[in-house]
C-alpha cells in the first residue's frame, strides 16, 4: 500500500476503499504498453464497497484516463474497457437496478 501511497491511488472512505495505479495500456498488442510509454488506464487492483453503488468508484479517481483495467474476484482475466464505455455501462447498469 506504501507505493500506491507515492505512486498510485488510495482511497478510503465508510463507503469505498479503491487501490489504483496509473499504467500504459497498447489497445493494438492488448497488453501492458513499454513502461516508458505514457500513462493512458487506470489499473483498479482492489476496489470495495459497502452499499454504494458502483458508480461511487468514479467519484475517487482524480482524473479520467483513456482505459480502465480491473480483475474480478482475483481471477486470471484482464477487463479493459475505455473510460467512457465501462461508466456508460455503469450508468445503465444502476438506472435499471434502481427501476427494479
Amino acid at each position: 500500500m506504501v507505493w500506491h501511497l507515492i505512486h498510485g491511488l488510495v482511497h478510503s472512505d465508510p463507503s469505498c476503499f479503491v487501490l489504483a495505479s496509473l499504467v500504459s495500456w497498447d489497445p493494438s498488442l492488448k497488453a501492458p504498453a513499454h513502461p516508458s510509454s505514457p500513462r493512458n488506464a487506470w489499473f483498479v487492483e482492489l476496489a470495495a464497497l459497502s452499499e454504494a453503488p458502483l458508480y461511487r468508484i468514479n467519484q475517487v479517481f482524480p482524473h479520467p484516463m483513456e482505459w480502465i483495467i480491473f480483475r474480478r474476484n482475483n481471477g486470471s482475466r484482464i477487463h479493459v474497457y475505455t473510460w467512457d464505455r465501462f461508466w456508460n455501462s455503469v450508468d445503465k447498469m444502476t438506472t435499471y437496478n434502481f427501476k427494479t
